[in-house]
């Protein structure tokens, strides 16, 4: 099964492959602290040799109240810009609320605006009936399943030092009314060149489904950061035609450096 939605929310739950199968999951520890509010890092998109628009990703708050319970906020943005708006113009916007307990979304928000595509709506999660719920109605979900917020700053919690060259792992996603499986596969590690640096990365590829965004054909490829960040590097994605280019352009309020490799002589 692949992936359904745009390029944003595959960059994001690209992000985090692997953190979704109960039988890998226990055997993986988890780190806390791995972000702090104020972090915030932002992306350009580019299509081409064209600069497309920008994505932002941002911890609001690590200590907020929601509907009265301790929470984490996250904000995550995406838009196109120049001659990328003729394209495709894309004004998205995703709002995420997590318990900082154990990491399961509280509220999930998105607001798409995708050409004529529109969606806009909030889903509240209740795990003590493992439903989540919106304007739609109620949907079962599973103690594993998360928003595309949470799937993605719950994985960079998580040590990945276990995973082997090959691997296949399958999670589950709520978005809009259903609950959706995602395949990917780790494909090593490799040094990546970003405005901000050159970085040793983990390099992935996310199963990808036909639709507004993607062909049959379409391959995706994200690198993240090798280190105590998880930070996603650059991603790259075939598109109906050609492809498109997210980098890393920078980055602030980061919890611990970033590990950058030495260029070589």
């Amino acid at each position: 099964m692949g992936l359904k939605g745009n390029f944003w929310i595959i960059f994001l739950l690209g992000s985090s492959p692997f953190y979704f199968s109960p039988v890998l999951s226990q055997n993986l520890s988890f780190h806390r602290n791995v972000f702090k509010s104020g972090e915030e890092l932002k992306y350009i998109i580019r299509y081409g040799f064209l600069k497309g628009g920008e994505a932002n990703l941002k911890v609001v708050s690590t200590n907020q109240n929601y509907q009265g319970k301790p929470s984490i906020h996250f904000l995550a943005t995406g838009r196109t810009s120049g001659a990328f708006d003729i394209f495709y113009k894309v004004r998205n916007q995703y709002e995420s609320y997590i318990d900082p307990e154990t990491f399961l979304p509280l509220s999930y928000s998105e607001n798409i605006q995708e050409n004529k595509y529109v969606r806009a709506g909030t889903t509240d999660f209740d795990y003590s009936k493992k439903e989540a719920k919106n304007k739609s109605g109620h949907f079962a979900i599973s103690a594993w399943t998360r928003d595309i917020l949470s799937v993605y700053y719950f994985a960079r919690s998580v040590d990945v030092s276990q995973l082997n060259i090959g691997d296949k792992l399958t999670f589950n996603y709520f978005m809009e009314n259903a609950v959706y499986p995602m395949d990917i596969v780790y494909l090593g590690k490799e040094t990546i060149s970003s405005p901000t640096g050159n970085y040793q990365c983990l390099k992935y590829s996310p199963s990808l489904e036909p639709g507004r965004i993607f062909k049959k054909e379409s391959k995706m490829y994200i690198w993240i950061s090798d280190d105590d960040n998880h930070i996603p590097i650059k991603a790259k994605a075939d598109i109906l035609v050609g492809s498109v280019v997210l980098e890393l352009k920078e980055f602030k309020n980061i919890n611990k450096p970033l590990n950058q490799v030495k260029d070589q002589d």
